[in-house]
C-alpha cells in the first residue's frame, strides 16, 4: 500500500467544512483522470481566454483542468453548478469567489499546480491561505538559487544541510515561502528575502520573522504537505489551524 494513501483519503458523501475547518485537496491533471475538453464548458470567457494564451498544449491542459476541478470543488461546498461559480481578482491576481457568491456558507480558497498534480486548499470564512506544490528537480543549483531568493538566515541553514538533505531542505523552504506570498497576495511585490521560514526536517514549519512588522510573523500558521518523496507542499494561513483535512479527488496519492 502506497504510504500516501494514509494520509489523503476519499472525501465522504456527507462532507461538511466547519468553520476553522481546513481541507485540502489532491488531484491529477492528467487526461486519462478527465479529459480536459469536458471542463471547457464550465469555464469562464476569461478562463478560456487564459487557457488558450499557452503555447503548450499540456500547459494549456493542465490549467484547464485545474480551474476545472477548483470550480467542481467549491460548488460542491457551495451547492452551487460549477459554471455558476464567479470569481474577482486583487491587483496581484489572488483569485477570491465573487463577494455575492456563498453568502450562506463564505469560503476562501487557494490553488496551485506542478506538472501533473494539483492541491487546493479550501477554509469556511474569510482568511488569508495559501497553498503551494512543487516537483523537487534534481538539477538544480540549490545553493546558488537560495543565495538569490531566501533570507540570509535561510542561505545560512540551508547550507549546513548534508548533500542528501539539500534538496528536500531547499524545497520546504521554497514551497513554505511560496505559499506564504500567496496568502499575503502581494504577489511579486513581496520579496522572499524579507522574511524568515523554518524548513529542516527535524522542526516544525513556522514563520520566524518578518522585516515590515516584528508582530506578523506569529500570527500564521504553516504546514508543509506529505506528497511523497518527488513533490513538496506547503499551506500557509493566517491564526491557527483547529483541523487539518487531506482529501484526494481520485487516485491522486497513488501517483505520487
Amino acid at each position: 500500500m502506497n504510504p500516501m494513501s494514509a494520509i489523503w483519503k476519499p472525501a465522504p458523501t456527507n462532507l461538511e467544512l466547519h468553520q476553522g475547518d481546513v481541507h485540502i485537496w489532491l488531484a491529477t491533471l492528467k487526461p486519462t483522470a478527465t479529459p480536459p475538453s469536458s471542463f471547457r464548458s464550465i469555464l469562464s470567457k476569461d478562463e478560456l481566454e487564459r487557457a488558450d494564451r499557452f503555447h503548450r498544449q499540456e500547459n494549456r491542459d493542465h490549467w484547464i483542468t485545474s480551474r476545472g476541478l477548483l470550480r467542481i470543488t467549491l460548488g460542491n461546498y457551495l451547492n452551487s453548478g460549477a459554471a455558476d461559480i464567479e470569481f474577482e481578482y486583487s491587483k496581484h491576481g489572488k483569485p477570491s469567489l465573487l463577494a455575492s457568491q456563498g453568502e450562506s456558507l463564505p469560503l476562501s480558497f487557494n490553488l496551485s499546480h506542478s506538472g501533473p498534480h494539483m492541491l487546493c486548499a479550501v477554509v469556511a470564512g474569510e482568511r488569508e491561505l495559501g497553498v503551494d506544490i512543487e516537483f523537487k528537480s534534481r538539477n538544480l543549483d540549490y545553493t546558488k538559487l537560495a543565495d538569490r531568493f531566501f533570507s540570509k538566515n535561510e542561505v545560512t541553514a540551508l547550507k549546513r544541510l548534508s548533500r542528501q538533505q539539500l534538496r528536500d531542505g531547499f524545497y520546504n523552504c521554497w514551497t513554505c515561502k511560496e505559499a506564504f506570498v500567496k496568502a499575503k497576495g502581494n504577489g511579486l511585490s513581496l520579496p522572499l528575502a524579507d522574511f524568515d521560514v523554518t524548513f529542516l526536517p527535524d522542526r516544525p514549519a513556522k514563520v520566524n520573522k518578518v522585516e515590515w512588522h516584528p508582530d506578523e510573523a506569529g500570527q500564521w500558521s504553516l504546514t508543509r504537505l506529505g506528497l511523497g518523496s518527488d513533490y513538496a507542499g506547503a499551506l500557509a494561513i493566517k491564526g491557527k489551524n483547529r483541523k487539518l483535512k487531506y482529501w484526494r479527488m481520485d487516485d491522486s496519492a497513488d501517483g505520487l
